[in-house]
């Protein structure tokens, strides 16, 4: 009996190396897997990263042009709202039965602005374009002047 109980125990030693050893497998292979999705993770923190800074430069060059484009508008509406005051200037003498002429505007917009001068298309009763103004004094002026030479 003593025979068989030594036995019994070598054997329960023995199964509990076994469970041990299988434990540690286990481990070892969670341990793996834990350096594996560590690689993963660091792969894709540098690929993100990457996206990242190759966005911010896109975002940068997009707020450059965005200026380049703030400043270009500026400047041409600058322009353009000279050529309109020039246009106003050379309308002013008009008559009211003239196609194209000048009307002052109160508060356009509706804005609690101020009253502004605008080419007026009398005919059709609208803000006239400053390619229509400009037409119309050409026209106006080719006539005088074909008028003078007469």
């Amino acid at each position: 009996m003593r025979d068989y109980k030594q036995e019994c125990d070598k054997f329960e030693a023995t199964n509990k190396i076994l469970q041990q050893r299988e434990n540690e497998k286990e481990l070892v292979a969670i341990y793996k897997q834990i350096a594996e999705l560590e690689e993963q993770l660091k792969a894709k923190t540098e690929s993100l990263h990457s996206k990242s800074m190759e966005l911010e430069i896109a975002l940068q060059e997009l707020e450059n042009l965005q200026k380049n484009l703030t400043l270009d508008f500026n400047v041409k509406n600058d322009e353009l709202q000279d050529a309109t005051r020039e246009l106003i200037g050379g309308l002013k003498g008009n008559s009211k039965r003239s196609r194209i002429g000048v009307k002052t505007l109160d508060d356009p917009h509706g804005k609690g602005g101020l009253a502004v001068e605008e080419p007026w298309h009398n005919k059709e009763n609208r803000i006239a374009s400053l390619k229509e103004g400009v037409e119309y004094i050409i026209k106006q002026w080719k006539t005088e002047k074909k008028r003078v030479m007469d």
